[in-house]
């Protein structure tokens, strides 16, 4: 029980990160003339990805071979490509996040 709350508050705080990087894109993307707070966003957005990336592939990857045979975990990762060729082509996230957060919740 403990390890699904520690689990569960793992997602939780991704999903925190994942829309704090979202808010602070659009921020950037709206700076106009101020050097100074353009560097300043891209500089934190920067270490918030990096620390976030840095956890994914520590915990909820080392969970994902544990909990997940070969088999099952080349599929995910064959979807994942299929849904990233998909965003790239379109060049529009927003449907196709949808997609993928569907596809991580049927597998995990």
């Amino acid at each position: 029980m403990k390890e699904e709350d520690n689990l569960r508050m793992e997602g939780l705080e991704s999903e925190i990160e994942h829309a704090l990087a979202d808010q602070f894109m659009k921020e950037i993307a709206q700076i106009k003339n101020d050097d100074d707070s353009w560097l300043a966003k891209v500089k934190v957005l920067s270490e918030l990805v990096d620390r976030h990336i840095k956890e994914e592939e520590k915990d909820v990857l080392a969970q994902v071979r544990k909990e997940f045979d070969v088999d099952t975990r080349i599929e995910i990762g064959r979807e994942y490509s299929q849904l990233l060729s998909q965003f790239q082509e379109t060049g529009s996230g927003k449907t196709k996040t949808t997609e993928h957060h569907n596809i991580q919740s049927e597998h995990v």
